[in-house]
């Protein structure tokens, strides 16, 4: 479970959230209220591990500036907010993502299919979150999914706070701002890497490939696929469990 601090931590990136619903909502529309969601994702994941470090020693570390660079993609799509617009900043953003992921520029010698598993992976939600309620729906289950598998490091509280984020997002709508879907969907791809990169034990890869089954499957509408992606999410906790106890 999360520790006292990340409760705050949680607690004062869902206000912000709220805040800037309210503010949208105040305005009647308009895209910049919405940057709120990538500033409560990185004031969240910084209060969690504590700073914000450029040349990270553990991947668990390597989040909160993750977080900081999403801001980027996502301040373009908030400033023009066109589909092409949007397409590009959810492209670069999996692209950061990968890149940081990897390593960033901390090594001379890039791991190469870690940076292209990772930014392709970072593609798959930003459909998805265009669809109502997704948001909740993918950062919560991931959590659960985490909490199952349970892997060293901060994975489990970092999915924890990410998904608290995004449930405070529904107060803007059931389909989540752009801004939002810029930062929320990489992340929600570094969460699920880490242990994979750090480990690769059997639940990490069951957790990574669950995740991308219930992103492809929350790009068909209707509730058929939304009880599915709750069921593979229902279904997978339960078997990593078991897995576990075995």
């Amino acid at each position: 479970m999360l520790p006292d601090s990340a409760w705050w931590a949680a607690l004062a990136a869902a206000g912000l959230v709220l805040a800037g619903a309210g503010l949208a909502r105040w305005r009647r529309g308009g895209e910049w209220p919405a940057m709120v969601i990538p500033l409560a994702l990185l004031v969240a994941l910084t209060l969690l591990l504590g700073g914000i470090l450029a040349s990270p020693r553990q991947l668990g570390e390597r989040l909160p500036m993750l977080a900081l660079l999403l801001g980027g993609p996502a301040l373009l799509a908030s400033a023009w907010p066109h589909r092409w617009v949007g397409r590009v900043a959810l492209g670069l953003a999996a692209l950061l993502a990968g890149w940081w992921m990897a390593g960033g520029g901390l090594t001379a010698a890039q791991p190469w299919p870690v940076l292209a598993g990772v930014a392709l992976a970072a593609l798959l939600p930003g459909p998805a979150l265009a669809r109502p309620w997704q948001g909740p729906l993918l950062a919560a289950g991931l959590a659960v999914l985490l909490l199952a598998s349970a892997p060293p490091g901060p994975w489990a509280q970092a999915a924890l706070l990410i998904a608290s984020v995004a449930a405070a997002s529904a107060a803007f709508g059931p389909v989540l701002p752009l801004a939002g879907r810029v930062a929320l969907a990489p992340l929600l791809v570094a969460v699920a890497a880490g242990p994979v990169i750090a480990l690769a034990r059997p639940a990490d890869l069951v957790v990574a490939a669950l995740l991308a089954v219930a992103a492809l499957l929350g790009m068909v509408s209707g509730w058929p696929a939304r009880v599915g992606q709750a069921a593979l999410f229902a279904l997978g906790a339960a078997a990593l469990l078991l897995r576990s106890k075995i």
